[in-house]
């Protein structure tokens, strides 16, 4: 990874340490992340902090230097400038001229979820012994319900040594530094190790913080933690970083950005525990997260209760060609958790102690897909084989009566959570100025591409294992799925949209009247072809409604219809509701609206499909339209700044700002951006996808550089990120970027170059001693051997090792 130099007063990225789960073991439930503060905090100091997951409000520890009588602790009084080298998840080094004559050479260690390491390498470069002070010092602010549950950091002698522990809330946290005694003249806890260095000699000293349920245990802990091999550790963490994909473009921010993103992305796995056979991940990891009050972790947010299909998708674009193995067993963990009818819940739960048994919303169908882009690295099929039967019976549990309501071989969505876009206002129905449409009751063209997407890769998977049976049958699901998403395309628009599961139309919304207050709302109206309502209860005040409604018409011709609707058929928010009929009317006579409040207001509408939205260009990503109508679908929407070309990516509805002020109709969602990206590079429209692919790199680094971080979502018009920090849905993707680029790296040994460098500038790769560099007229590819090879065209070749 390349260094980053603080200067002051330019801001940093944030710099998040935490067990790295592919060389230690972490806690799930008991998880303590920590961030590296350069110049901030009382005393300004090179700091690493963190809140234990909230329980306490701080906790720091940094180190005070004295050489000369001259005492400093905060970098920007160092004699020279910090370079700040992050290698991996949980090591970080430091290096900068201290004093004049002595340099020094910092580097962290998370050893495990409950144990930091910090190693001081002192270089003295003058000619004569110069002697160093060096403090640790530990400043806790505990986070206590009464006084028995906090103790500042003080000293303690244990077993002749001297520490410092405190208290917060049940947690003592501890700070051992091997060969160091007390400095109580210090303003801060400290302690202290005073060093003479020979003439250009190196000495050090280290110091290991634990965190644990007593003072004993935490103190046995630090000295376990010290008694092993700490070189030997850390020259694998050195040496692991070769594993890592280093990219170098045109542009410093970007290489930056692509880096930052790769750690916080591994950072998000943990390892394989108890309850969970495989490792697994978490969508954020930040020093305030991986406590659990229960100790069992179902009483965890969002963020640490669970992951989604498509959400493994995109992780796997960071995973790859690093740790296919490790990506395999993320799928595992869903197939792990399939219900006997085929079916897996749209968000698994793998490491807490009792999952969910229940299949609430059927898993994004993207697994299958996911599994074939895992083939093309490690190329066993004998995982193929293993997993077939599963995935096929997942893609088929898509069918079932309950999931295809008039049985038509056309599912429908049960809720907007499983296309990975819940906040699509089309059907979000918590915010403002949504037509709250039940998804259920359409068809919607992107759950038909993922199936589509899904069976293609079946398909591929039952040819490599001569398994003739599941080709015939994925085979008839192929044709019908095509045809209908071909039905849902709007020619004057280029784009698809959804249609009415019955009707199988895409109609135009309509208010047909309001109310204020319960009573009867007179429609007396035909409709050819047939409606289906939306209603709406706008409530005066707060307090929860148990309305009935009932819709008198006809169903059908000559016959009367009555649909009532009660509290459990709306959706709630704070001061609203909304419903959808299950019907469809060719006759409306009158909606009865009772158990409202008098100033309550009630809309009838019929329902609309035709706001467009993100999901509509999803076909593009399963390769159903043929060249002409893509080309008519990037002219028409992808291309057109009054649809979905925005400054900063793609949003979730072409909606202007005027129309749809709130943030959520405009937000820039990086994974299903992904898709389009990954469509239009599979299309050969490489410069318009590096045109997409850009822009969101403009966002991603936007927040970087002036929030330190990046965020889940953000604004296609501004930029402004929004949600979570460093959140994966907002991690630019280096495995998307070299899909733009044209090379995929299987290994070092074995490399594709599939197609020219649309970027302005040349692209260099570098992967276990392999280099790339991908110009516009030539690539050229140097093995760690030294074997080169120049490509000369931009015709697709498969490079080899001799």
């Amino acid at each position: 990874m390349r260094d980053i130099v603080h200067t002051p007063g330019v801001p940093l990225p944030r710099f998040i340490l935490a067990a790295d789960a592919t060389r230690s073991i972490t806690s799930y439930t008991n998880d303590q992340i920590w961030e590296l503060v350069v110049d901030r905090g009382e005393p300004p100091a090179l700091a690493v902090e963190t809140t234990f997951g909230l329980r306490a409000r701080n906790f720091r520890i940094f180190p005070r230097f004295t050489y000369n009588k001259r005492t400093v602790s905060n970098p920007t009084e160092f004699d020279g400038l910090l370079s700040i080298r992050p290698v991996s998840p949980g090591y970080i080094k430091l290096v900068c001229p201290l004093f004049e004559p002595i340099n020094l050479t910092y580097e962290l260690w998370v050893a495990d979820s409950q144990t930091i390491c910090g190693i001081l390498n002192f270089h003295n470069t003058a000619k004569n012994t110069q002697s160093i002070q060096v403090e640790l010092s530990a400043i806790l602010s505990p986070l206590a319900t009464g006084w028995q549950d906090s103790e500042r950091m003080t000293f303690e002698n244990l077993n002749n040594m001297v520490v410092l522990a405190g208290k917060s809330n049940d947690l003592y946290p501890l700070l051992f530094v091997p060969k160091s005694s007390p400095f109580p003249s210090s303003p801060f806890p400290s302690l202290q190790v005073e060093l003479d260095i020979a003439p250009n000699q190196v000495q050090q000293v280290r110091w290991v913080h634990t965190a644990s349920d007593s003072v004993s245990n935490a103190f046995e802990l630090a000295r376990s933690v010290t008694s092993r091999r700490w070189e030997a550790e850390l020259a694998r963490l050195e040496m692991a970083e070769r594993s890592l994909v280093h990219i170098i473009t045109g542009s410093s921010a970007w290489d930056i950005a692509l880096e930052r993103a790769h750690i916080i992305a591994l950072r998000l796995l943990q390892s394989s525990n108890e309850n969970s056979g495989n490792p697994f991940y978490v969508l954020s990891r930040l020093p305030d997260h991986g406590y659990s009050i229960r100790g069992d972790g179902t009483d965890y947010g969002t963020l640490w209760s669970g992951y989604t299909a498509l959400q493994t998708y995109y992780l796997s674009s960071f995973l790859l060609p690093t740790a296919p193995d490790i990506a395999n067993q993320l799928i595992r963990n869903f197939l792990n958790a399939q219900k006997e009818d085929g079916s897996i819940n749209w968000r698994i739960q793998s490491g807490v102690k009792t999952p969910s048994t229940r299949t609430i919303h059927n898993a994004t169908p993207i697994l299958a897909r996911l599994m074939w882009r895992l083939f093309e690295f490690h190329q066993n099929r004998e995982i193929i084989n293993f997993s077939l039967t599963a995935l096929n019976h997942f893609f088929e549990s898509w069918f079932l009566p309950d999931r295809d309501h008039d049985g038509d071989g056309i599912p429908e969505w049960s809720s907007p959570v499983q296309s990975g876009l819940e906040d699509n206002p089309i059907y979000a129905h918590w915010l403002d100025g949504t037509p709250g449409l039940d998804i259920s009751t359409v068809e919607s063209p992107d759950l038909c591409a993922f199936l589509y997407s899904e069976a293609q890769a079946l398909l591929n998977m039952a040819h490599l294992v001569e398994r003739k049976d599941i080709s015939r049958s994925v085979q008839k699901r192929i044709k019908v799925l095509k045809s209908a998403v071909e039905k849902c395309f709007v020619t004057k628009e280029g784009s698809y949209r959804s249609r009415d599961r019955q009707t199988h139309l895409i109609s135009k919304g309509e208010v047909l009247g309001k109310r204020i207050g319960p009573g009867d709302l007179s429609i007396m109206r035909r409709f050819l072809p047939a409606v289906r309502l939306c209603i709406a209860i706008k409530m005066s005040e707060g307090t929860l409604r148990r309305p009935t409604i009932n819709i008198h018409g006809a169903a059908v011709p000559n016959a009367e219809a009555l649909e009532t609707l009660e509290v459990e058929d709306f959706r709630w928010r704070p001061g609203m509701g909304h419903t959808t009929s299950q019907l469809i009317f060719i006759q409306i006579v009158k909606v009865s609206i009772d158990g409202v409040g008098p100033e309550d207001e009630i809309i009838v509408s019929t329902a609309d499909h035709t706001t467009e939205d993100l999901t509509g260009l999803l076909p593009l990503w399963a390769g159903i339209p043929d060249k002409r109508r893509v080309n008519l679908i990037i002219r028409q929407a992808l291309q057109n700044p009054n649809r979905f070309s925005r400054p900063f990516g793609l949003p979730t509805t072409t909606l202007s700002t005027e129309r749809a002020p709130d943030p959520s109709y405009h937000l820039v969602h990086f994974p299903w951006n992904a898709l389009i990206i990954e469509a239009l590079v599979s299309y050969g429209y490489y410069e318009i996808a590096a045109s997409l692919f850009s822009r969101l790199m403009q966002a991603a680094c936007n927040s970087l550089q002036k929030e330190g971080s990046f965020r889940r979502y953000y604004h296609a018009e501004t930029g402004a990120g929004f949600g979570e920090i460093d959140a994966l849905e907002g991690l630019p993707s280096y495995g998307l970027f070299l899909e733009v680029v044209g090379v995929k790296v299987m290994d070092e040994q074995h490399i594709l170059i599939h197609h020219h460098n649309p970027f302005p500038w040349p692209v260099t790769v570098k992967f276990r001693g392999t280099t790339i560099l991908h110009q516009a007229d030539k690539t050229t590819i140097i093995f760690s051997n030294g074997q080169t090879t120049i490509i000369s065209d931009s015709r697709p070749h498969q490079v080899k090792i001799n």
